[in-house]
Formats: structure tokens, C-alpha cells, sequence
């Protein structure tokens, strides 16, 4: 076992997935270890895991003073700062929101992650059993320098849209 094939494994378990072995190289996906960067894939880990704990300096830090985020309807934030604010915000609109992820398919400085994401959306700063959702999701990152310049997500948006046509069907407004 070579040296980056041993980072790979230690620096990201779950790049395992992909069957990265002398014997299994895929290259019909695209995947072969000539074009896995390892701290691409480490920064991707790190920033969703840095989602999931909620903390927005460690995902301030994750992240390029230039980054830009594109939500599943492909509007965009630019700007480290914006980036925080956004997420202040969906961390009040949905506090126990998480990601996950199955699968990561790296190429150079892109890195493809398909997974899933869910929580509950907060009403009167309670989270009611019905509002909570879960989706396939997917993101496409572009790193540099060993952060993340751009985070698109892609996502359907249908089960959170239905808690929200609910919520305001039983508020009246």
C-alpha cells in the first residue's frame, strides 16, 4: 500500500466506500487515486461535520473568505460573512438540522457527496414531532487550498415546503 493510498484511508474513512484497491480502481465512475485529492475530501468531512455541530465559526473557518453558497433552488450567498449569517439563520429556523452522507466521488478539487438531510422546523422556538423532515440530498464542492470556495446543494425541498404550507394553513395566514 502506497503512501497517498494510506492517507486516503486514515484521512477519510468513508472514502472506502468507493472500493479504492490496486484490484478495484473504478474508472468508469471517474475514480481512480491519480485524481482523489485527499485534503479535498477532508475539507468537505469537516465542513459537513461542522454542519452538523452547529458551529458557525468552525464552519467560518472551513470555508474561503470568497465562498460561495448555492442553495437547492440555486440561489446564492457570497462572502464568509453572509455565509454565517445564513446559517445563523437556518440553525434558528431548523435547530437540529443535520447532514449525512453515503457516498463521495472526488475528482481534482471537486467533490461529489450524496447522503441526506433533515431536523425540524422550529415554531414558537419549540420542534413539534410533525415538523420533522428528512430528504435525499447531494452537494458538489469546490475546494481550494484545502477549503471550501463553493457548496452547492441539491435537494428536494417538497417535505419542508409541506410543513410550511401546513404551518401557515393552521396559523390563518
Amino acid at each position: 500500500m502506497n503512501v497517498n493510498r494510506r492517507l486516503l484511508l486514515l484521512a477519510a474513512p468513508a472514502l472506502t466506500i468507493l472500493g479504492l484497491s490496486k484490484a478495484s480502481e473504478s474508472t468508469s465512475a471517474g475514480t481512480t487515486m491519480d485524481n482523489v485529492n485527499v485534503s479535498a475530501v477532508a475539507a468537505v468531512l469537516r465542513l459537513l461535520d461542522h454542519i452538523n455541530q452547529h458551529d458557525i465559526d468552525k464552519l467560518a473557518k472551513s470555508v474561503t473568505d470568497n465562498h460561495v453558497f448555492i442553495d437547492s433552488l440555486g440561489q446564492s450567498i457570497s462572502g464568509r460573512d453572509k455565509m454565517r449569517t445564513g446559517w445563523r439563520g437556518y440553525f434558528a429556523f431548523c435547530p437540529d438540522y443535520w447532514v449525512s452522507h453515503d457516498n463521495i466521488f472526488p475528482s481534482g478539487n471537486l467533490v461529489a457527496v450524496f447522503g441526506a438531510a433533515g431536523g425540524t422546523i422550529a415554531v414558537d422556538g419549540k420542534l413539534p414531532p410533525e415538523n420533522k423532515w428528512r430528504a435525499s440530498a447531494a452537494w458538489l464542492a469546490i475546494v481550494e487550498r484545502g477549503l471550501v470556495k463553493q457548496l452547492q446543494v441539491y435537494a428536494d425541498n417538497k417535505p419542508v415546503y409541506d410543513i410550511l404550507a401546513r404551518s401557515k394553513s393552521n396559523t390563518g395566514t
